[in-house]
Formats: C-alpha cells, sequence, structure tokens
C-alpha cells in the first residue's frame, strides 16, 4: 500500500533497507552508545524473527528520492491472552518532525494491530505500548493529541566500555547508585567521534499507552497519569 504525504510515500521495509534504517535511528535516537552497525544487527534479528512479519508489521516513509525519513514497527511484547501489549517504535528524520510523519505512522501501526486483534478485541483489552524521550514535546504532544496517556517515566542509563571493573549497584533511602570503574583521563560524558572507546549516557524516557477493546468487569483497571490537556 502506498500513502502519499506531501511528496512523501510509505512503503514496507526490505532486508537491503537496514543499513539505512539504521542511519535514521541513530539521529533520531541521538545515538551516543551503540553504534550503526550494532543497530543494524539488531534491526536484522528483529526483522528476520519468525514472529515478525517485515511486509507488514514495518513501515518505511521515503522521498522520492527514496532517502528515508521515517521508520516505524509494531511487536508483541506480552503473551498474556487476555491482555495482549502491543510495543510500537519510531524513528522520524529531524529535517522532517512535525510535518505529520509521526501521525501517519502511529495509524499505520495502530490499523495494523486491529487486524492482528479482531477476534481479541471482543472479549479483551489491547494495549499499544509508544516510549518517547521525555526531550521530545513535538511526539508528546503528538501521543497526547491521538488519545495516549502518559503511563510511567524511567531512566535509562547506557554504558559501552571496553571494561566494567567491579560494577556496583546500591540502594538506600530511595537513592540509587551504580558505581562503574572508568579510566583516569575520562569524563563525565564522553561521546563516539572524539576518539574515545568508553562511551556512556543517561536519558529519560516516557512511556505513553492506548488501550482498545472490552474491558472485562472483573478486570483491575490500570493507573494512568491523567492526560494533559493543554
Amino acid at each position: 500500500m502506498i500513502i502519499r504525504l506531501h511528496q512523501l510515500s510509505a512503503r514496507a521495509p526490505r532486508l537491503q533497507d537496514s543499513a539505512e534504517v539504521a542511519h535514521l535511528q541513530s539521529l533520531y535516537q541521538d545515538e551516543a552508545v551503540r553504534s550503526e552497525e550494532q543497530l543494524e544487527a539488531e534491526l536484522k534479528e528483529r526483522w528476520q524473527d519468525s514472529c515478525f512479519q517485515l511486509a507488514r508489521d514495518a513501515w518505511m516513509i521515503v522521498t522520492r528520492q527514496q532517502q528515508v525519513v521515517g521508520y516505524a514497527d509494531v511487536q508483541r511484547k506480552s503473551n498474556e491472552s487476555l491482555a495482549p501489549i502491543y510495543a510500537f517504535e519510531m524513528a522520524i528524520h529531524p529535517e522532517y518532525q512535525g510535518r505529520g510523519v509521526e501521525t501517519l505512522l502511529i495509524r499505520l501501526g495502530e490499523e495494523r494491530i486491529r487486524q492482528l486483534t479482531r477476534e481479541l478485541m471482543m472479549r479483551c483489552q489491547i494495549q499499544i505500548h509508544i516510549t518517547v524521550s521525555s526531550a521530545n514535546e513535538l511526539l508528546r504532544e503528538i501521543m497526547q493529541h491521538e488519545g495516549y496517556c502518559l503511563q510511567q517515566q524511567f531512566l535509562r542509563m547506557q554504558f559501552a566500555l571496553e571494561h566494567i571493573a567491579d560494577p556496583l549497584l546500591s540502594t538506600n533511602a530511595g537513592l540509587l547508585t551504580l558505581q562503574v570503574a572508568l579510566n583516569a583521563d575520562e569524563q563525565s560524558v564522553v561521546t563516539r567521534g572524539q576518539g574515545a572507546r568508553d562511551t556512556y549516557r543517561a536519558s529519560k524516557y516516557s512511556v505513553y499507552v492506548k488501550t482498545f477493546g472490552r474491558r472485562l468487569q472483573a478486570e483491575v483497571p490500570a493507573v494512568l497519569l491523567p492526560c494533559a490537556t493543554g
């Protein structure tokens, strides 16, 4: 299916598109930890999983010159038959954000999940989870406009170190401490491209949830934070 949007079109990815999609993910996520080669390897593994249908569960947005400016996919994250959860992942080129690409991909993903759960929706609820960087105010506004509610926030810490020596994790009175040994000449934040071998960063993310289907009477409703109205 081809969908036109301001001289852009949507199509299913092919295996040979993996390098371009990985490059897009590195731009969108501001990846300082994983290389494009690592992102591509993870992408290929997902695309070739027996439970993933590349022709139906993923979409690319391309320009007339076939530049990849958007990507999204859906994956089932819970095997619970009475409360299936689908994760929706998305990446948009920085120059094409806020031009309707996000909304198009979200609706394509929702339609695919409806197809996958058409029978289940008559007897249970289906949840879609989308994880968004808390710094991405534009996408957070789009999520709320599309009927998603903020469920939780979390801090993701990533380390890509040549040597991890005796990492220590401790908690005390609500304080979580992770201690990792570093070289004497390392700074508090190191990024690839400066010749650094070790990279680490912490980012805050928000999880937005949308629910489809029938709520069971015996089901305990999930606790969601109120949807923003402005």
